[in-house]
């Protein structure tokens, strides 16, 4: 054997080698969650990578590290071949989409249920046109007005929801297709697409229906018409991508980094040809002008609702996280999960919690691909696809990494998985070209085994549970929306996602978030609720030991009352919740004494102080600044989870303060409401309160509390 021979030798063993060791170390890091062992294991695979790299590198014809279109493969797709393996993997895309849609996930996510209920305003004509929502930091609303678009076609259902994401998610397998073989060759993009199409990634945010899974898209439109008119030069090209770029900032806040992305493309391309700024500045101009242009009602509505508009970053900022701990910890920690989340664990506070982004073997494919690129950044295509990696990444170091904010490097990953898989194939090809049919056979099978590993863990038979998709909270909802018609309903939980409930119990007029129940958080509060005379009245109670016993002290309170069950889904079935269903009278002589938990009055008593000296801390502000901290109308919570107005008097009267005792109320804290000329500090006390200190509030939430306490200035 000559020494070409056994470089190519090497080189495949080397490869080879490093492609097993990435797929111990994946089942190291992932099944057993040991990440000192993983990451050891990934160190020996690049190794390997590299020596094998290095062998297959000895000319050009053989280089791994080849350009765009010289793949030296002598057979190229026709038209016809390529469009047909497009329409194959969007048809698998497709299937993975919307393959029992509407079931498959089990459940309806609350940050989708809210995004629901604001369509069912819009289409109701309950609020103006807005490119922002104001509510508990609900950002930009395009994604619900498509949402609204899908309500009117097949109705006020949790399938609208889900069937807005899923075509949005159709559409960017589509111009994921066409950006990426502008840019590379139609081959590459098509395992390219083929990869995304399923990946469990973009499969999960293509069914849950947030905001999130417009960024791909529209990353994916603005690279396409940019690489386009950089390359062809031509005016209608520049003005749509100004366009996909103005129309990226309206779908979420992790869409704000592309506007950086593209300036940091275009000024690559400007150094490389500085021509272009010459022969084409009008261009560059109309591509500037129709961002600005297509960007200016949000901008408007930031620029007079700044606050409003960046309440959310501020709250997540990472400089809020170092000055609250002390220290630039915060900072490490976030650079560490960033660069984990692919392989290891993305942190998610809905979906892939513990798991991470990518799927063995993509997630291996991924590593292997990341290093050629980063070979080859000088090139436009791969530098490109670095910069919206790593500024995907930026966002959530910046916050806090997951899934949802790093959405856009979804495409970058998989293209690089892509990548290796391409080199690999192409490179065997031309080292060996007898074996051409056996390569891509094998190609073949190792994506049709990415594509089954997808069907098996998201939507086959045996799937894994997803956390985040609230499965028991939509069947209670939907029991609560068969029997809130002509019954009160009260449900007690601790974890029923009250947003899921609310738009599940609908009933099809009014404003939607007005609620069709009410609600606790503890089983036990339910018991100082009393029946309607003139209608039945339901008490639903989750099971739990409190649960049970609050559960059979209905059932002695109420002797004319029947009771039910509510059941999950699984074979067998197990039971969510007990129900009491009191007739209409049935509640007649009935013992109301109120349940009041151990230690309650002490807790009572702390929070009659606590709002009392906010209150005071707000009147010596108002004697110095001429007024009190403004809500716009809204009732905020006050200083807990969120940077909201009363964050400035931490100082003053504690952080502590702020704090509800039990963590009652939502958000944990005490809820505050100014117009900067009179305010109300509210609390929710557990004893029953005295008539002339009961209070009133108009927000649906606080109406229900059974004993409104309230300080008014």
């Amino acid at each position: 054997m000559d020494s070409a021979g056994r470089s190519k030798l090497i080189a495949v063993v080397a490869v080879g080698s490093a492609v097993g060791l990435g797929l111990a170390a994946q089942y190291l890091l992932v099944e057993r969650g040991d990440l000192s062992a993983g990451l050891t294991i990934w160190a020996l695979a690049l190794g390997f990578f590299a020596v094998g790299i290095w062998q297959a590198t000895p000319g050009r014809r053989s280089s791994m590290l080849i350009e765009r279109g010289d793949d030296g493969i002598a057979e190229r797709l026709t038209l016809r071949s390529e469009l047909g393996l497009l329409a194959a993997v969007l048809a698998v895309g497709g299937f993975l989409r919307y393959y029992k849609l509407g079931s498959i996930p089990e459940g309806l996510n609350h940050d989708a249920a809210w995004n629901g209920l604001y369509a069912i305003q819009v289409t109701e004509g309950l609020v103006d046109l807005a490119p922002y929502a104001t509510e508990a930091w609900r950002g930009e609303t395009f994604f619900r007005y498509l949402i609204a678009g899908s309500q009117l076609l097949v109705g006020q259902t949790t399938y609208a929801i889900f069937l807005t994401s899923a075509i949005i998610g159709m559409a960017t397998l589509a111009v994921f297709y066409v950006f990426i073989r502008q840019v590379f060759e139609p081959r590459l993009a098509l395992i390219a697409t083929f990869l995304l199409s399923v990946s469990g990634w973009h499969v999960t945010f293509s069914k849950v229906g947030w905001r999130a899974i417009l960024v791909p898209l529209f990353a994916a439109l603005v690279f396409f018409f940019l690489t386009r008119a950089m390359r062809e030069r031509r005016l209608l090209d520049f003005v749509l991508a100004g366009i996909a770029l103005g129309v990226s900032l309206y779908t979420y806040d992790a869409a704000r980094i592309l506007p950086i992305a593209a300036l940091v493309y275009v000024t690559y391309e400007l150094i490389r040809r500085p021509s272009v700024l010459r022969t084409h500045w009008a261009h560059l101009v109309a591509f500037s002008a129709s961002f600005v242009i297509t960007f200016a009602p949000l901008g408007w509505y930031a620029l007079h609702h700044w606050d409003t508009f960046t309440e959310r970053g501020r709250f997540l900022w990472i400089g809020t996280q170092i000055e609250r701990a002390g220290s630039i910890e915060p900072l490490f920690v976030n650079l560490k999960n960033a660069a984990l989340i692919f392989n290891f664990r993305a942190n998610g506070n809905d979906f892939f919690v513990d798991e991470p982004l990518l799927d063995i073997p993509t997630s291996v494919f991924f590593v292997l691909g990341l290093v050629i690129a980063v070979l080859r950044i000088r090139q436009p295509g791969h530098l490109l696809l670095l910069t919206i990696l790593a500024l995907g990444l930026v966002v959530g170091i910046v916050s806090i990494p997951n899934g949802n904010r790093a959405i856009v490097t979804v495409l970058p990953a998989v293209t690089f998985a892509a990548i290796f898989l391409y080199e690999a194939w192409s490179w065997l090809c031309r080292a060996y070209p007898r074996g051409q049919a056996w390569f891509t056979l094998a190609l073949l099978v190792v994506l049709l085994f990415v594509g089954y590993s997808t069907y098996n863990s998201y939507v086959g038979p045996d799937r894994r549970t997803q956390a985040g998709f609230f499965p028991e909270t939509t069947i209670v909802g939907r029991y609560i929306h068969r029997v809130a018609s002509e019954n009160a309903v009260y449900a007690a939980s601790g974890d029923w996602a009250a947003d899921t409930l609310t738009y599940l119990s609908y009933q099809g007029e009014g404003d939607p978030f007005l609620l069709e129940y009410r609600y606790t958080a503890g089983a036990g509060p339910i018991l100082e609720y009393q029946p309607f005379s003139a209608t039945g009245t339901v008490y639903i109670i989750k099971v739990h030991p409190q649960g049970v016993r609050v559960f059979e002290r209905l059932q002695r309170r109420f002797p004319a009352a029947s009771t039910d069950v509510i059941l999950t889904n699984d074979n067998p079935p197990s039971v969510i919740a007990n129900v009491v269903l009191v007739p209409p009278g049935g509640g007649a002589g009935a013992d109301f004494s109120a349940y009041v938990e151990p230690g309650a009055d002490q807790r009572d008593a702390q929070r009659r102080q606590d709002l009392q000296a906010i209150a005071d801390a707000l009147e010596a502000h108002a004697e110095e600044a001429g007024g009190y901290p403004t809500t716009d109308g809204y009732i905020e919570v006050g200083c807990v989870l969120t940077e909201g107005p009363l964050c400035q008097f931490q100082d003053e009267v504690g952080p502590e303060t702020f704090a509800d005792p039990r963590g009652r109320p939502i958000r944990y804290g005490y809820w505050y409401t100014s117009d900067g000329n009179s305010f109300a500090l509210y609390a929710s006390l557990e004893e029953p309160i005295p008539q002339n200190e009961t209070c009133t509030a108009a927000d649906p939430v606080l109406a229900w509390e059974p004993s409104l306490f309230c300080v008014r200035g």
